[in-house]
């Protein structure tokens, strides 16, 4: 007897005719055949077309799988893979069909009939795949209307982590719930990769940010003082709402920020701090499109190339030392262009733009507002690196295994770390982005505006330093002169002047200076025996031009550690009352 119900959906989808002389036949295949196959036979196993209804019409529809409330991507629709993926499912799908159906057409039949229409079958699943129904939904209200399904979205007050049993819901101001799948509305699906392979309780809530990775995400806050390395509570902030504002899925469209993970060292180029393992941390949640940054010259067009709508963050990892960040304005602040070779070019629009981080051994120079506006700076610590040149330890040797590995793991090792995740995001929906203002950050920003040259660093900040005591005025050609007549810039000599006076800008706006401020084009001339000469005149900011302390308050350099020790950070109510931030348990 056949286990697939003689009435039943998946009976009514079958696509072939069995032959009337032999039941292991099947009828020759024709178009209304492959229609069916399209229309019906993949509709049963839940693929369907979909493209968010909030995309521009230019964007490219995806073929997705939908079982139950999750849905997986298998590809682009215009994709040949993706249509040769579905091909080869539909093949292996029939096996098992033929396989516990008794009363079924034998496999090698109907292998052979798909075979002599493969082109067909693969040409109109891209035509005629349906989109993916509309469904009925109340609205708060009792009111019933039909409306496009939807992937689960956070908002500005709202976040979500999806577990096997449960969703965790993270509200402003409010303890973490797991909320069963359920009671969710029914026209929205989760997307498989955001969902993580272990279930979840109040229990589980309740323990707070503890464990492994939580002891790894301290290790990375601490700095050496009188001979002990102890927990910047600053730097932890710091860490802790970047790591949420990471995982939250939603940015306002007027505060998008990239996220720099950066060494806190005075070296130029160190590594092996553990900001490799927070990037892999991200993508346990929120599944990244990664961007190799060591191959980004010249050519950009292709960069996001194989981005998915469920990768809802790109990282651009091992950046260049010539990275320029005015090259990726557009893709912080607005919406991200996806082009592929061969493939029409579509935008993510703003609203729907995944986040954007950034893992560098190199300082980004960032010393304009236009810059600083757009970028957020997180302190990794040097206990890893130290630990390595000193002991010849790394962060597996320190936690007992591979941190984020499945074979190394046990299950508690894994909740807690979600739990630890999930704590950080409460804390950016409560608390938002927080600065860390450091002074080696600033240090090293100085130093890379003098293109890492500590000569140059030097000779300008004495040059800009005579400048504001004289008055707060020079000529540009008493810029280009320091690279003639000073011996240690006669390297420079023959540089472009542009790279000249942009050393001495970027320099002077990192000592805090603003540029011909007011000024048209910031540019300012005036006739000097009847020629037009370029002048700088150099102004402090009525307001502080550099970013935040963690107190708000302004200024460019300050104390940071001795300031974030002062208050540590305790969640104060909640599912984390009493959890204390710092040496102790």
């Amino acid at each position: 007897m056949s286990v697939i119900e003689p009435k039943g959906v998946l009976r009514q989808a079958f696509f072939w005719k069995q032959s009337k002389d032999d039941k292991k036949q099947i009828e020759k295949l024709e178009g209304w055949n492959v229609y069916d196959y399209v229309d019906k036979f993949l509709p049963a196993f839940g693929f369907y077309s979909y493209r968010d209804p909030s995309c521009e019409e230019s964007a490219e529809f995806q073929v997705i799988q939908k079982n139950g409330r999750f849905v997986q991507i298998i590809g682009g629709l215009n994709d040949p893979k993706t249509t040769e993926k579905i091909f080869r499912w539909t093949l292996d799908s029939l096996k098992y069909l033929c396989g516990v159906g008794c009363d079924l057409p034998d496999y090698k039949n109907i292998k052979k009939a798909l075979m002599f229409k493969k082109n067909l079958f693969e040409k109109w699943t891209m035509q005629f795949l349906p989109e993916l129904p509309e469904v009925e939904s109340e609205d708060g209200m009792g009111k019933t209307e039909v409306v496009p399904q939807r992937s689960l979205r956070d908002n500005p007050e709202q976040a979500h982590v999806c577990f096997k049993n449960a969703v965790v819901v993270i509200r402003k101001g409010k303890e973490p719930v797991a909320v069963p799948y359920s009671r969710l509305p029914k026209e929205i699906f989760i997307w498989q990769d955001q969902v993580r392979n272990y279930d979840i309780n109040s229990d589980l809530l309740d323990l707070g940010p503890h464990g492994v990775w939580w002891d790894f995400m301290q290790n990375t806050s601490r700095e050496f003082v009188e001979g002990t390395w102890v927990v910047n509570h600053g730097m932890l902030t710091t860490l802790m709402t970047s790591y949420g504002y990471l995982l939250h899925d939603y940015t306002p469209p007027d505060l998008r920020k990239a996220i720099v993970l950066y060494d806190r060292t005075n070296a130029i180029r160190e590594g092996g701090a553990g900001k490799s393992i927070l990037c892999d941390g991200i993508n346990q949640l929120r599944p990244y499109h990664w961007i190799d940054g060591k191959r980004l010259k010249g050519e950009q067009r292709f960069v996001m190339e194989g981005y998915t709508e469920d990768k809802r963050v790109v990282l651009i990892s091992d950046l260049r030392k010539d990275w320029e960040l005015e090259d990726y304005y557009n893709m912080i602040s607005d919406g991200f262009t996806v082009e592929g070779k061969g493939k029409p070019v579509f935008t993510i629009p703003k609203k729907l733009a995944p986040k954007l981080l950034l893992n560098t051994n190199y300082t980004i120079p960032a010393v304009s507002r236009s810059d600083r506006r757009r970028v957020h700076f997180v302190p990794i610590s040097q206990f890893y690196g130290v630990l390595n040149d000193s002991q010849g330890k790394t962060p597996a040797d320190v936690h007992g295994g591979y941190l984020l590995e499945e074979g190394n793991w046990t299950s508690e090792d894994w909740t807690s770390f979600y739990v630890t995740c999930i704590h950080c995001i409460q804390e950016y929906v409560d608390k938002g982005l927080v600065v860390f203002n450091d002074h080696v950050l600033h240090d090293r920003q100085l130093l890379a505006a003098a293109a890492h040259d500590e000569t140059l660093l030097q000779i300008m900040q004495g040059f800009i330093e005579e400048v504001v005591r004289s008055g707060g005025v020079c000529e540009r050609d008493q810029v280009m002169n320091l690279y003639q007549t000073n011996p240690d810039l006669e390297r420079y000599s023959d540089w472009s002047a542009s790279w000249k006076t942009r050393r001495f800008k970027d320099i002077a706006a990192g000592m805090g200076y603003q540029v011909n401020p007011g000024r048209t084009g910031n540019r300012w001339q005036q006739k000097v025996n009847g020629e037009m000469k370029d002048f700088y005149e150099l102004v402090r900011p009525l307001q502080p031009d550099a970013p935040q302390t963690q107190k708000g308050s302004g200024g460019i350099k300050t104390n940071a550690e001795k300031a974030a020790a002062e208050e540590p950070p305790v969640v104060k109510g909640g599912r984390f009352a009493g959890f204390l931030f710092g040496e102790e348990d």
